[in-house]
């Protein structure tokens, strides 16, 4: 099968995600297929969530409210884990992406595995080994962020800068969306591939 037309289900935990990642992620995504379904679970009331609003609106993806009735529970990975049981046994997709860095969700990616379905692990470096080899591949955070750019582009002397600024942005999001569309599951990029 074509990874183009494989239909993708990315389930987002957002209690153990940065919001400031879910655009490289998505970007990544694509990578592996067509995604049908974008969720972020969370309860959206706390504080600490707040930020993930303008995701929703910016990036399409459909929050799933599941309010923290006594604290220091798993409700958000419960409510997580029961779509994914959901979504895999309608048989609508045909790979799951987890995006998490909770050893909660390793149970989760076998048993989605069992069911002969690809699943994809997107987490940060604290991802505990047993998730990490749960998934099929797994990609860490932290190689999808951009560096921080080496060059000082106050430096640059030309003509007009406002236009070569512009220019240089566009052309290094170009260049960030090739290396993300031929890394490795490790971050790395063979140049004859890019």
């Amino acid at each position: 099968m074509d990874d183009l037309e494989t239909k993708l289900a990315i389930l987002i935990d957002a209690d153990n995600t940065p919001y400031h990642s879910i655009g490289q992620i998505l970007d990544y995504s694509h990578k592996f297929g067509n995604t049908i379904i974008k969720r972020a679970y969370g309860d959206w009331s706390a504080t600490a969530l707040k930020e993930w609003n303008r995701i929703f609106k910016e990036y399409a993806v459909k929050p799933m409210q599941q309010f923290q009735y006594t604290k220091g529970k798993n409700s958000t990975d419960i409510a997580m884990v029961i779509d994914a049981m959901d979504i895999l046994h309608s048989k609508f997709v045909e790979a799951f992406i987890l995006v998490t860095s909770d050893s909660d969700f390793t149970g989760l990616a076998i048993r989605i595995s069992e069911a002969g379905i690809k699943v994809i692990g997107i987490g940060r470096k604290t991802a505990p080994s047993s998730f990490v080899k749960g998934c099929e591949e797994f990609i860490f955070i932290e190689n999808l962020i951009p560096q921080p750019k080496v060059q000082d582009r106050k430096k640059l002397t030309v003509e007009n800068p406002s236009n070569t600024e512009i220019n240089i942005r566009e052309g290094e999001e170009l260049f960030r969306k090739a290396v993300l569309n031929t890394a490795d599951e490790n971050g790395f990029v063979l140049g004859s591939n890019l």
